[in-house]
C-alpha cells in the first residue's frame, strides 16, 4: 500500500484527497496543513519535516502556492521522498531546474503533476499523432474563465498570471502533440497578473494553433474548449471531453464521472499513474526533466509578451 502525504489543504490539495479514496494500492497518510481539522481521522501536521519523521510515507504530492515548491521540494527530496509537485514546479524555469538536479542528484523519484495529459482523450490523440493517423493541420484553445483571485493573482506568489497558473496546460499539450514549436508569440493583458492572453505557435510539419484564455468572468463559463483541424479529420473537445470526431477512428469512451473529484479525471488518473510507477520501480509517468521544456516554452511565450521570470528564491 502506497501511503500518501498531501502538502497543502486548498482547493487543489483537497482534490488529491479525494481522488487518492479511488485510487487501489494507495492510501491517504496525512496532511501538512496550517488548518489543524482538514479531513475527519486523517493526521494533519504544520511541518513537512515533522509529517515526513512522523508519518514515514511512500511519497508525497504538494500542492501549496507555487512560491513555496523549492523549499518544500527540497525538504521532501532531501529525506528521500519520492515527490511530485503541482504545475508549473515552483515560479519559474530556474526553480524547476534545480529541483530536478536535486532530484537526480539524490536518487529520489519527481514529477509534475500535469492532469491534462492523463486525461483519456488527450492521451489517445497524443498516441494517434505519435503512430501518424491523425496529421494536425491546426489547434485552437479558447476559454472564459473565474477572475484569479487570492495568490493566483499576486505575481510574487503565482510566478505570473494566467499562463502560468492554467495556461501552461495547453502549452504542455501543445508540446506533447506536435513537438517543439519552430515559433511563438504572446500577447498579455491585465495588471498586476495577467488576465487575459492570446497565444500563437507554429510547428514542424507546418501545424498552427491558438490559444485564448481569460479569467475575468465572475464564475467559469465553461471549459476550455479545443478544435483540432487535421488532414480529412476534425475533433472538437469541451474540456478533457470528445465531444466530436469525424473522420478517426472510433475513440475511447470519457472516463466516468466521480464524486468529489472537483477538477475532473485527471489528478485521479494522475495519482494512479504515479501510484502504480512507485509500485513497479519506475519513474513518474511525467518527471520533472519532462516538463522543463514545457517551463521553457512558457518563459518563451513570456518574454514575447513583455514578462519576465522572476529570479530563483533561495533554498533555506
Amino acid at each position: 500500500m502506497t501511503r500518501w502525504l498531501v502538502v497543502g489543504a486548498g482547493a487543489v490539495g483537497r482534490a488529491h484527497a479525494a481522488a487518492l479514496r479511488h485510487v487501489d494500492g494507495a492510501v491517504l497518510a496525512g496532511f501538512v496543513s496550517l488548518d489543524p481539522i482538514v479531513d475527519p481521522g486523517v493526521p494533519v501536521f504544520a511541518d513537512l519535516a515533522a509529517a515526513l519523521a512522523a508519518l514515514r510515507p511512500d511519497a508525497v504530492v504538494i500542492a501549496t502556492p507555487h512560491d513555496t515548491h523549492r523549499a518544500l521540494g527540497a525538504v521532501a527530496l532531501a529525506a528521500g521522498c519520492p515527490t511530485l509537485f503541482e504545475k508549473p514546479v515552483g515560479l519559474g524555469t530556474g526553480e524547476a531546474r534545480a529541483l530536478a538536479a536535486m532530484a537526480r542528484e539524490r536518487r529520489v523519484a519527481a514529477g509534475a503533476v500535469l492532469n491534462q495529459r492523463a486525461c483519456r482523450h488527450h492521451a489517445w490523440i497524443a498516441t494517434l499523432v505519435r503512430e501518424g493517423r491523425l496529421r494536425v493541420s491546426s489547434v485552437s484553445f479558447n476559454g472564459a474563465l473565474a477572475r484569479l483571485g487570492g495568490w493566483h493573482a499576486d505575481p510574487r506568489r503565482a510566478g505570473g498570471g494566467l499562463l502560468r497558473t492554467i495556461g501552461i496546460h495547453y502549452v504542455d499539450l501543445l508540446r506533447w502533440w506536435l513537438g517543439e514549436p519552430l515559433e511563438a508569440w504572446a500577447l498579455f493583458a491585465g495588471e498586476p497578473a495577467e488576465d487575459r492572453l492570446v497565444a500563437g505557435l507554429r510547428f514542424p510539419g507546418g501545424a498552427i494553433a491558438g490559444l485564448q484564455l481569460a479569467a475575468t468572468a465572475p464564475r467559469s463559463l465553461g471549459p476550455v474548449r479545443a478544435v483540432i483541424e487535421a488532414d480529412g479529420a476534425r475533433l472538437e473537445l469541451d474540456g478533457h471531453v470528445l465531444v466530436r470526431a469525424d473522420g478517426v477512428p472510433e475513440p475511447p469512451a470519457p472516463e466516468e464521472p466521480l464524486p468529489g473529484l472537483t477538477f475532473g479525471p485527471g489528478h485521479l488518473a494522475v495519482l494512479r499513474e504515479a501510484t502504480a510507477a512507485l509500485a513497479a520501480g519506475r519513474p513518474f509517468p511525467v518527471t520533472l526533466d519532462d516538463v522543463l521544456p514545457t517551463l521553457a516554452l512558457v518563459d518563451r511565450l513570456s518574454a514575447a509578451a513583455g514578462a519576465a521570470e522572476p529570479p530563483p528564491a533561495p533554498v533555506p
